[in-house]
């Protein structure tokens, strides 16, 4: 049996979760699946109800603000942003917030690990959909950025104040 995209109008096989056309999910609410994902509460406030409503990109860089303002929270760095506070904050040297006990060459090499990721997010997610227009038509894709942005932020929750 075939089912049409509602979203894009494609033909899809009866049996398919997502669009192969337009990665669009194959059901006609799009809010079911940051509803019953595990994202952290954070991501999911900014994220859901632009989810819902089909907004991807917005939907994304909305996440990543949320999580940038949590790491700002937490450290205390409100005059820092993007990479620069990830940086400063995950630092492996002297950070602000650690994710592990820093005890050995494993603990620091998470540490710089999880600074670069953080880093990363700032620039390679986060920046393009603030500074040019982003197109993004994908649930699945976008569903994997957020999850990308939830695991951060619990790594956060998980993290203590050093200074």
């Amino acid at each position: 049996m075939v089912k049409e995209c509602y979203l894009c109008g494609s033909p899809n096989e009866d049996h398919l979760v997502f669009c192969r056309a337009c990665g669009s999910t194959m059901e006609s609410d799009e809010s079911t699946m940051v509803q019953s994902s595990d994202l952290h509460p954070k991501v999911k406030e900014a994220s859901e109800v632009l989810f819902r409503d089909l907004h991807f990109a917005s939907c994304v860089l909305e996440a990543y603000k949320a999580l940038e303002s949590y790491v700002k929270e937490k450290s205390g760095r409100d005059d820092l942003s993007g990479r620069s506070l990830m940086s400063e904050v995950f630092s492996p040297k002297d950070p602000i917030l650690a994710l592990n006990a820093l005890r050995n060459e494993s603990d620091r090499d998470e540490q710089e690990g999880f600074m670069l990721l953080f880093m990363g997010a700032m620039v390679g997610v986060r920046n393009p959909r603030a500074h040019a227009i982003v197109k993004e038509n994908d649930a699945y894709s976008t569903m994997e950025y957020l999850m990308l942005a939830s695991m951060l932020a619990k790594r956060v929750d998980e993290s203590r104040k050093l200074r």
